[in-house]
């Protein structure tokens, strides 16, 4: 069994499989997810070009729009496939699903931040805007067209995020169930998500940075795919429990490296700036240390630097020797730590989660601190 990368669920159970030939299963199932996203695509783009070509517009963009590292797909296939869950198309539709929710999100939080460039390259927003100036459009007419692009797109890929679940080959009672848990999901991080950026205006102290971390990024990103998985596999409370909250930490701790590579991440491996959260004025966790840290003099720099629309390298590197004056940026560090542990925490014996599944996300969990990206 151990050499066989395509060991069935079906011919095996989730305890005898080595750690090794679990991971591999989930990598057989997750792997083609870029293309099944981008073959999803291909009737909403024929249907609608089929009225008029223009119409397809946006959904031609995110057709291309297909790559990632695909976390939430591994978790909600891992999920699912450790928790007995055999039926590889299921495995497919929970996998697509959350990869379209998370390009939907994607694009509409690049156009809340101003974002016009995502992994290096232009987004739905950045995209739509270079046509009207190509056309010799104004720059107001490529403003408002890109904002309408990035609307409609996200609300395209989350819409297709549904119809995944509601065509997955489950029993109706779990196409309802799965379909709340995504739902329910869509709200709490719509919640978190303005409340983000709500905090901008307010001072850094007053701002829960741990409860936008839980709401924006945790709920969708690590909860919702793991609650997926273990839902459309039929799964006990006890395990859907071990699972909800091993991935509220997880998320949380994936959110405080964001926040890290957002100001000390290398522009050219994560693909986005590591000026804009410092511009825009982003309430952050780091942050937040940063100003409990700081002596009055670091403080008074941070208030004039902080949130400055028009700040360059130089403000922004002197805003990362203060951080890291402060001690600020080890107190993170040492945070985010301290709350992966909690998340490895709900994976104990008493959880109840098959010995496969439990080294799968905890190898996924030592991931999260020394990503790059």
């Amino acid at each position: 069994m151990e050499a066989d990368a395509r060991v069935s669920m079906a011919d095996s159970t989730i305890e005898s499989l080595t750690p090794a030939a679990f991971a591999r299963h989930v990598d057989r199932l997750v792997d083609p997810t870029g293309e099944r996203v981008a073959e999803s695509w291909r009737p909403v783009v024929a249907a609608l070009a089929e009225r008029h070509d223009e119409a397809a517009f946006p959904a031609r963009v995110l057709a291309d729009l297909t790559g990632g590292k695909f976390l939430r797909s591994r978790l909600a296939v891992a999920g699912y496939a450790g928790l007995g869950g055999e039926d590889d198309a299921v495995a497919a539709s929970l996998a697509v699903s959350v990869q379209l929710l998370h390009l939907g999100l994607c694009v509409h939080d690049d156009l809340i931040d101003g974002d016009a460039v995502r992994h290096g390259r232009p987004n739905v927003a950045g995209l739509s805007r270079q046509r009207v100036l190509a056309e010799g459009g104004s720059a107001g007419r490529a403003g408002r067209e890109g904002m309408a692009a990035a609307v409609l797109a996200g609300d395209l890929a989350i819409a297709q995020s549904q119809r995944e679940l509601l065509t997955a080959p489950l029993e109706p009672t779990v196409t309802v169930a799965v379909m709340a848990e995504l739902l329910d999901a869509l709200a709490v991080t719509i919640g978190g998500e303005w409340l983000d950026v709500r905090s901008e205006v307010a001072p850094p102290a007053d701002i829960p940075a741990d409860v936008i971390a839980s709401l924006k990024t945790a709920r969708y990103t690590t909860v919702l795919p793991l609650r997926l998985g273990a839902v459309a596999a039929g799964a006990d409370a006890l395990a859907v429990t071990a699972l909800t909250g091993f991935g509220e930490y997880l998320g949380v701790a994936y959110q405080m490296k964001d926040d890290e590579l957002g100001v000390f991440g290398d522009p050219g491996v994560t693909g986005k700036s590591v000026t804009a959260d410092l511009r825009s004025g982003k309430r952050t966790g780091l942050l937040r240390l940063t100003y409990e840290h700081s002596t009055s003099s670091q403080r008074e720099r941070l208030d004039e630097l902080v949130g400055q629309e028009s700040m360059g390298a130089a403000e922004a590197s002197t805003l990362r020797q203060v951080i890291l004056a402060s001690g600020a940026a080890d107190e993170h560090r040492a945070r985010m730590l301290t709350t992966v542990e909690r998340a490895l925490g709900f994976l104990e014996p008493a959880s109840g989660l098959p010995a496969p599944l439990v080294a799968y996300l905890t190898a996924a969990a030592a991931t999260v601190v020394p990503r790059s990206s």
